[in-house]
């Protein structure tokens, strides 16, 4: 009877080893499960991180980017202002340039008469000193 408790003591023993090794191996299995999984973990957070460095990289790209045209857009408005700003004097000084024009000519035209006058006269006393002349030979 010693003995058959004996071996039982011996069976229970082994068994009891057994589960002890089964308990270990999945304890170990599951701490490198969880390894693994923190690895992953940090793994997707590092990727999240550099994400997220991207998405505001990009956001200040397009924030530089919406500046600049800002920018382009006021420089071409002051551009058109200034080419209609021109354009109003060029068409101020047009007008001018045709007033000094016609009045111009208009002086041209009486220096001319004056001039035809002026002939038209030298041309009488011409004729009449030459009458004079006819008549004192």
């Amino acid at each position: 009877k010693h003995q058959n408790t004996q071996q039982m003591l011996l069976t229970c023993h082994k068994d009891l080893e057994q589960s002890m090794q089964k308990y270990n191996e999945i304890v170990r299995n599951e701490e490198k499960s969880s390894q693994e999984a923190m690895l992953k973990i940090s793994n997707l957070s590092n990727m999240v991180t550099g994400h997220e460095d991207t998405v505001k990289a990009l956001n200040n790209a397009l924030n530089e980017a919406k500046e600049a045209l800002a920018s382009e857009r006021s420089k071409y408005a002051e551009a058109i202002s200034y080419q209609k700003a021109l354009s109003a004097q060029l068409v101020e000084k047009s007008a001018f340039i045709d007033t000094v024009k016609e009045k111009l000519q208009s002086t041209v035209q009486g220096y001319r008469r004056e001039i035809n006058d002026l002939s038209s006269q030298l041309q009488q006393r011409e004729h009449a000193l030459a009458e004079k002349n006819v008549f004192a030979e």
